[in-house]
């Protein structure tokens, strides 16, 4: 996923959210189609999307079939699991701030 067309702000604002590795994997692919069609002159006639997890590409396949129920589904467990993701980084940042003592950081008798 390193292609040079991409900015490092743009990668970034693509790779975050529900649907960020997609996003990006897509961004790539556009990409590299439209060099593609330059230098050729003709537009390919696929769309090469690399690097996708089967998640993912279970999700193209529904979006590709109109599978409402299914991609409505999929979000719903993306948005629980990105929420799931926030309160562990929220948790962690919060034991950071507090500067608890850790059994590496504690004296010897500390730990008895």
């Amino acid at each position: 996923m390193g292609n040079n067309n991409i900015s490092g702000l743009r990668q970034a604002q693509l790779s975050s959210g529900l649907y960020g590795h997609l996003l990006t994997c897509l961004d790539v692919a556009l990409a590299e189609a439209d060099t593609a069609t330059r230098l050729r002159s003709e537009a390919p006639g696929e769309l090469e999307l690399r690097d996708l997890t089967h998640a993912e590409v279970q999700l193209v396949r529904a979006y590709l079939e109109q599978d409402l129920r299914w991609l409505c589904g999929w979000h719903a467990a993306a948005q629980a699991q990105a929420a799931i993701e926030r309160q562990t980084v929220k948790a962690a940042k919060s034991r950071q701030a507090t500067n608890l003592p850790t059994a590496q950081s504690t004296p010897e008798s500390w730990r008895r």
